[in-house]
């Protein structure tokens, strides 16, 4: 009898502490009902493509940045050469 009581004691506080462990992950998670914490976990879900999206977005910019400079380089470094006259001939 003893060990009955001290079980649903025990399944009643783990229930207790259970709910509070999920209560306060939805009051610092800034939800206030099922809906927005669903939404929310989506959204956290979606983070690491929009984090990665964006990665690409900048590594693209990077690149096209990188081409620019370097057709600008080898424009300018035309631009600058002097022709060499041809060898004299004789």
């Amino acid at each position: 009898m003893f060990r009955a009581i001290r079980f649903g004691a025990g399944l009643a506080t783990g229930a207790l502490l259970g709910g509070l462990a999920a209560w306060l992950v939805a009051y610092f998670a800034g939800v206030d009902s099922p809906e927005a914490f669903e939404a929310r976990a989506k959204q956290l879900r979606a983070e690491p493509e929009r984090a990665a999206a964006r990665w690409r977005a900048r590594v693209a910019l990077a690149l096209d940045e990188a081409r620019r400079a370097t057709a600008e380089a080898e424009a300018s470094l035309q631009a600058s050469r002097v022709p060499t006259p041809p060898p004299p001939r004789g």
